[in-house]
């Protein structure tokens, strides 16, 4: 997968951030992605340290998680490595988050801080902190024709606004954004340039979670991507 690539390329250049959030709806992606980070670093298992949401019914993390995690990361790690994994972290409480955000502005030595989520849906200052990798958990059945997807890659608006026509009849939208979202995050390894159209593809994803008119999404996705 290409965002896997993407992150074992920052893996073996050294270029990946002591905070980093990894983005999924897909926990198999998840746990793949953070395995390669695990057997990279090498850290200890004795020094790895997991955050999980509160078994409280709301199922957030809590500022008495977040306090516990700082009191632990001042004493010195053993070992000389350590790793926290914070699982749900876009259901991080907002008072947990703010007490989060000088630790993960200014790690400790040798610590690297990976956040978990479904979605991008987190506070802003915590994103604001944070390398980022987004991996689209693109379907598995291969759903959608290569026709379908060239549409949208032609810049041709008519043969793409038919194929939205197509795609949202049969209620697929948001595995098609998926799809696209896949496509243009391996553009993007290469080319900034792309950085737009990628942008253009999380907003959507999130109107989609809101339950707005899936056909206008589509349709705004077009003229974004045609614009990029």
């Amino acid at each position: 997968m290409h965002a896997l690539n993407l992150l074992k390329k920052n893996l073996s250049s050294g270029s990946l951030n002591q905070s980093c959030l990894l983005v999924s709806a897909d926990d198999e992606i998840l746990n793949e992605a953070l395995k390669l980070i695990c057997d990279s670093l090498n850290v200890p298992t004795s020094q790895i340290i997991k955050i999980l949401p509160e078994s409280d019914g709301r199922g957030e993390i809590s500022i008495g998680s977040i306090r516990s995690l700082k009191s632990e990361l001042a004493r010195s790690a053993i070992g000389g490595k350590r790793l926290v994994v914070v699982y749900s972290a876009d259901k991080i409480s907002t008072e947990a988050a703010n007490s989060f955000l000088k630790t993960l502005e200014e790690p400790p030595r040798d610590t690297t801080i990976i956040l978990l989520a479904e979605s991008e849906q987190i506070i802003p200052t915590i994103l604001s902190r944070c390398q980022k990798f987004y991996f689209p958990s693109i379907p598995k059945n291969n759903y959608f024709s290569e026709e379908e997807i060239e549409m949208f890659l032609q810049n041709r608006l008519q043969p793409a606004f038919k194929t939205v026509e197509k795609i949202n009849e049969r209620g697929e939208g948001d595995k098609f954004v998926d799809c696209l979202l896949g496509f243009y995050h391996q553009k993007l390894i290469d080319d900034q340039r792309y950085q737009k159209i990628v942008d253009a593809l999380i907003r959507a994803k999130k109107y989609q979670d809101s339950n707005a008119n899936q056909k206008l999404i589509l349709e705004n996705l077009v003229l974004d991507i045609i614009e990029g």
